[in-house]
């Protein structure tokens, strides 16, 4: 009989059967059909090699429940059960938390708060459609996740889909030493109508990374946190009319991240930021980049980037590509602003939904074509260095045809 693997062996074996997790059809029952609302993120081989021995069972588990999602409806019971009274050796492998409600909720077992904390190894939480949740629920959930996260090494804390943000408050203070990264998405069209009751802000000394989808909050339009050693703010903001960046970023942030669309209304800062970094993320149908050119023009920062990043997005159900007009325009706008100590850099990215079918030959002279448009309409830029410039487009053909990308740079 030959020898057993070595374990260091087995485990690099079976870590590259991980599922990625932007793969969203990864997303699986991990455990049997008795259990419809608990779902992972492994692939069906990495399933199968948990079948093979005790050995690579535990290997297999560590990675099978890494990451969990559990859908809670009415008591919660049959989510948390399993954890809690069949195989509570499985939740110290948990590394990421994700915990889907429902207003169906009524009530939490009593043995909640003990199954939460065996979660001890736990770095990522995130609670989506919190706010769907009756008040007094929620109220005696985020007692036992405080009670969780006061425990544990939390990184990263999201809430998506949520806007009570009074038990949010809650929650921070357990893990205001060590979170370094907060994601918050609102309802959309949400109109905030309450006050934040908390009478003090909460300061997060650890957090490096905020990510904010969604402005029309209390949490976001109030002192609420106090974050000195943020470095990296993102913003997703689609609406109309003015807005400006939450009062509770501080002005030595190094990078700034503005998702929006052409229709977006207009940023305005009421307060001096100095960001090193600025990423505009651009989404337009027609690739239009007045959003841009307004922006930038009323930015009072400028002297202090070092890095200027514009993507601009369109989405197409014809191969269309940006019009020239589109590339002059945006060096028209950043020629004044080039200098040695600042780095430019703008991509076009193009999604073609629909399209006819383009023979390789075809798509080489558009892809040579496309070169020497961004050469000579950014030949300013080009010669004066520190600037690069990118066209993406991902298509596909007919329905039988798998997408393919075409990419020219300069």
């Amino acid at each position: 009989m030959q020898p057993p693997l070595p374990l260091e062996l087995i485990i690099s074996i079976v870590s590259f059967l991980v599922e990625p997790r932007t793969r969203k059809d990864a997303e699986i029952n991990v455990i049997n059909r008795s259990t419809p609302n608990i779902r992972g993120q492994a692939s069906r081989d990495l399933l199968t090699c948990s079948l093979v021995c005790r050995t690579w069972k535990d290997v297999c588990q560590a990675l099978i429940f890494r990451w969990i999602r559990i859908f809670c409806y009415e008591d919660m019971v049959d989510g948390f059960s399993f954890f809690h009274f069949t195989v509570p050796r499985l939740c110290k492998h948990v590394l990421e938390f994700s915990l889907v409600f429902s207003g169906d909720i009524e009530s939490i077992p009593r043995w909640m708060d003990e199954c939460l904390g065996r979660f001890t190894n736990l770095r990522k939480l995130e609670l989506i459609y919190w706010s769907d949740m009756d008040a007094a629920v929620s109220f005696q959930l985020a007692q036992g996740i405080a009670s969780l996260l006061d425990t544990i090494n939390l990184k990263h804390l999201s809430l998506l889909f949520c806007d009570n943000f009074d038990d949010l408050l809650r929650i921070l203070p357990a893990c205001s030493a060590t979170l370094e990264r907060l994601t918050i998405q609102g309802h959309d069209g949400y109109t905030p109508t309450t006050v934040l009751t908390t009478p003090l802000a909460v300061r997060l000394e650890a957090l490096r990374s905020a990510e904010l989808y969604g402005l029309l909050n209390p949490f976001t339009q109030t002192n609420t946190i106090e974050c000195p050693n943020l470095e990296s703010v993102t913003i997703l903001h689609y609406r109309r009319g003015p807005w400006g960046l939450p009062p509770w970023i501080p002005a030595s942030i190094t990078k700034l991240i503005l998702q929006v669309s052409s229709t977006s209304g207009r940023l305005q800062f009421s307060r001096a930021v100095y960001p090193a970094s600025l990423k505009i993320e651009l989404n337009s149908l027609i690739g239009d980049v007045a959003w841009v050119t307004e922006c930038i023009n009323h930015l009072p920062f400028l002297n202090y980037l070092q890095q200027l990043e514009i993507k601009i997005s369109s989405a197409r159900n014809k191969f269309i590509l940006p019009p020239s007009a589109h590339y002059e325009a945006l060096c028209r706008l950043l020629q004044p602003l080039q200098r040695p100590t600042l780095l430019l850099h703008i991509i076009f990215s193009v999604d073609v939904r629909r399209c006819v079918d383009i023979g390789v030959g075809e798509l080489e002279d558009v892809r040579v074509g496309q070169e020497g448009r961004l050469e000579e309409a950014f030949a300013p830029l080009i010669k004066a260095g520190g600037f690069s410039a990118q066209l993406v487009v991902r298509y596909r053909g007919s329905e039988e045809t798998p997408p393919a990308v075409m990419q020219c740079s300069v």
